[in-house]
């Protein structure tokens, strides 16, 4: 019987490799790229949203005694998208610590809600309303007087209008509460309520509907973390009134984002301490239990957190903000440097390190203050804007491989904290085959992952496939999602061939035997995918093929065989005693 050469699985494994972590987009790759310019100005907070009625993100941010609108180019400005430019307008209010975006006067576009002060130096804050060009007028509202640390927006009393939330320094968090709605008033002027909810030293506010009874709560900063359940909904009380639950995040004070990132349907927390990342999930009622999965940097200072669907696979992933402690780095890389660290969610509220710590390229700055995420450039990808003290950067989304950098201190104590040998379960497709498993129990997707990552690493013929599979990734991924029929026969293909790869795996392959069905699927799915293909991409497909004798040579073999005869084992070994060689030389040498 003619032996099927090396090339013939290893090629069908690389394209099914595709399965294995596929972006939904070209774009939502969960990567970075650095903006081709630094824009110039102090930045202490900054807050995207679209300022001037055009559809696209644009930015506000806040500083030493002047706030600063910027223009996404595209749109009505008929520029390039994703680009921002600042405007003429100076908004001279004092000391700028934090900015919320709102309709706050329920004219239908965005207006600014301006925490004040800085360090020791007490101000008021502000309310900046939009004209619906983008354009600024100061409300006249003097509000408080303190050190602004957080604010947030949102209907804390149920009445169609938005309240706010400030968080301040040394004094007591306080509400504004519009006027607008049930107050009866003018929308958009704010009354300090006299609610005192705690002090704390963090830049933060979290806000979201933690008990699921239809109104929005708290968590504000204080020694640690501290939940504030608004007491309208299962409370029984007054929207808008506030009260201490007692519960806690954590031992040490953190920066909450707030988002579903297990999927269950409730609001979980992503907390950033100067220890590490953290995540407590929610049991839907407002009680937060901790994961125990710690993640992250013991030697930067927590400085921001933010989350969103990075990677594009459904779930939220997070981007943590650092700056150094004085002294802490020193004798490490960069360790002046603050870092953006990304992590990609599995999809069960547990994080992988994307690699990406940001410190040589991507995300270098000093001293970074503040972070968002939105899609700058409307290619459905979220891109970042980090303020620090003597700029402003964007980060495009969508960052190729070789744009992937890290340092390698980092990577070595990230890696170790993120989960040490965990199988890695990324892309739209991660989550594919975790639905493929509920449907068979006998399908192991640790396997899968397992031969990517381990198995086909230690071959004489694996690397060159993941190269292939690099080359030809995005053309594959558009073809998929752009044909469901030929997505339709990848998916079967993929689901015929898992039972052998677990047995690779799990080191069962001399019992498991290719069958007939495997092989036509596996046949049909390469012919169909190559006449969909670019001129480059069949070539590759032919170029492969050409070495191989008819694919049902290998019906009846087991699966042992296979491997020997096509990837080789691990340690460079191949069926028959080869080793090694290209696979033009395996061709000839084999009958």
């Amino acid at each position: 019987m003619k032996r099927l050469s090396r090339a013939s699985i290893a090629f069908a494994t690389a394209f099914c490799g595709l399965f294995f972590e596929l972006p939904a987009t070209a774009q939502s790759t969960g990567y970075f790229q650095a903006a081709p310019s630094t824009l110039s100005g102090i930045g202490f907070d900054v807050a995207l949203a679209d300022l001037d009625g055009d559809s696209d993100l644009d930015a506000y941010t806040v500083d030493f005694g002047v706030d600063r609108v910027w223009l996404n180019q595209g749109g009505a400005q008929g520029g390039i998208a994703g680009e921002l430019m600042q405007t003429p307008q100076a908004l001279d209010g004092g000391l700028g610590a934090a900015v919320a975006l709102g309709d706050i006067d329920g004219d239908g576009d965005v207006d600014a809600l301006v925490g004040r002060g800085f360090s020791g130096a007490l101000e008021p804050d502000q309310v900046w309303l939009n004209d619906g060009s983008g354009t600024f007028s100061d409300s006249g509202q003097r509000l408080g007087n303190a050190v602004a640390l957080a604010v947030a927006l949102a209907d804390l009393d149920l009445d169609g209008d938005l309240d706010g939330v400030v968080v301040n320094l040394n004094a007591p968090h306080h509400l504004l509460i519009n006027q607008g709605g049930a107050q009866s008033g003018t929308e958009g002027d704010f009354v300090v309520d006299g609610q005192a909810l705690g002090s704390g030293l963090r830049e933060n506010a979290a806000v979201g509907d933690l008990d699921g009874d239809g109104d929005p709560d708290l968590i504000l900063p204080g020694p640690t973390p501290r939940i504030w359940l608004n007491q309208g909904g299962a409370q029984n009380g007054n929207a808008g009134t506030f009260v201490d639950s007692g519960a806690t995040l954590g031992a040490a004070t953190g920066l909450v984002a707030l988002g579903d990132l297990d999927g269950d349907g409730d609001l979980d927390a992503f907390v950033s301490t100067d220890a590490a990342e953290t995540v407590w999930r929610n049991d839907g009622s407002g009680t937060f239990t901790d994961s125990g999965l710690h993640y992250g940097d013991d030697q930067r200072r927590a400085q921001d957190v933010a989350l969103g669907d990075l990677d594009g696979d459904g779930d939220l992933d997070a981007v943590a903000g650092r700056e150094p402690i004085a002294g802490a780095l020193i004798g490490l890389p960069h360790f002046d440097r603050s870092l953006q660290t990304v992590w990609l969610n599995e999809g069960d509220a547990t994080f992988r390190f994307s690699g990406q710590c940001h410190s040589r390229s991507g995300f270098e700055v000093l001293r970074d203050r503040r972070l968002a995420l939105g899609d700058l450039d409307g290619d459905g990808g979220l891109d970042a804007v980090v303020s620090n003290v003597d700029s402003l950067r964007v980060w495009w989304s969508g960052g190729e491989s070789t744009e992937r950098r890290c340092c390698p201190a980092e990577l070595a104590r990230y890696g170790a904290v993120a989960g040490g040998a965990s199988p890695r379960r990324s892309g739209s497709w991660g989550r594919w085959l975790e639905r493929l498993a509920k449907a068979g129990a006998s399908v192991t997707l640790d396997s899968v992952y397992l031969l990517r990552d381990q198995v086909m690493p230690q071959t004489p013929e694996g690397p060159r496939y993941a190269a292939l599979y690099d080359t030809h990734s995005e053309e594959i991924a558009s073809l998929l999602f752009s044909d469901p029929l030929l997505l339709l026969r990848g998916a079967s293909t993929l689901g015929a061939w898992l039972p052998h790869i677990v047995s690779v795996v799990d080191e069962t392959a001399g019992a498991a035997l290719v069958g007939q069905s495997e092989v036509d699927a596996l046949e049909l799915f390469l012919t169909e995918l190559s006449a969909a293909g670019s001129p480059q991409l069949q070539q590759a497909v032919a170029d492969e093929l050409a070495a191989l004798p008819p694919l049902d040579n290998f019906v009846g073999q087991s699966v042992a065989d296979m491997q020997g005869q096509t990837i080789g084992l691990p340690g460079g070994i191949f069926s028959d005693g080869f080793e090694g060689g290209s696979t033009a030389a395996w061709s000839q040498s084999t009958p």
